[in-house]
């Protein structure tokens, strides 16, 4: 009831033009929190491109929440356009980071990021980078089942990591503190 009260809510602000424009782009990213679209996602399935964002890091803001997830980091929605020439993810948009790269708020788009999903849940997920292709990333997942880690080989083409125990908050973070990731795409959370 409250996802669908949230929702209708977010597309009255839309329609009478009440939510300020993050830097320009029409129903984007503002402060962190990305309104909900006039057809918002499938309830589980928060793919980010139920938004319009722009391309470049300096044009937009750190994610705080989308779809009743929450995130902690310096992740941002970022358009597909911006060459960070992976595969395998659901367009137009994914979760960005680049440990190089400043946003509006201004921050570094970089790891760690914690995802807060809605509830202790069977979930799974999307990742990938070419920028730090070969590099290793970790994925912690805890809920009140106990906890579950994976350990990625990053690659172009998105690889799906998928938690057999339900868990409720997933921690990305680089494996090799000497060998961090800083380019990372995430998307498509099942859950």
């Amino acid at each position: 009831m409250k996802r669908v009260l949230g929702a209708a809510l977010g597309a009255i602000i839309l329609l009478i033009g009440i939510v300020p424009q993050a830097l320009g782009a029409a129903r984007g990213v503002r402060d962190g929190v990305a309104p909900s679209a006039a057809t918002p996602a499938v309830a589980g399935n928060t793919n980010f491109d139920n938004i319009v964002v722009p391309a470049d890091f300096v044009q937009t803001v750190v994610l705080h929440k989308l779809d009743g997830v929450s995130f902690t980091g310096g992740g941002t929605v970022l358009n597909s356009s911006g060459g960070f020439l992976v595969t395998g993810f659901s367009a137009p948009n994914f979760l960005a980071f680049n440990c190089g790269a400043k946003t509006a708020d201004p921050a570094t788009a970089k790891l760690p990021e914690t995802i807060k999903l809605p509830g202790t849940v069977a979930v799974h997920l999307s990742v990938g980078s070419a920028g730090s292709a070969g590099k290793i990333l970790k994925l912690q997942g805890s809920g009140s089942k106990g906890s579950e880690t994976h350990l990625v080989t990053l690659a172009p083409a998105l690889q799906v990591v998928t938690f057999t125990k339900h868990v409720q908050t997933i921690k990305l973070s680089s494996a090799d503190k000497n060998n961090p990731v800083c380019i990372l795409v995430v998307d498509d959370i099942v859950y």
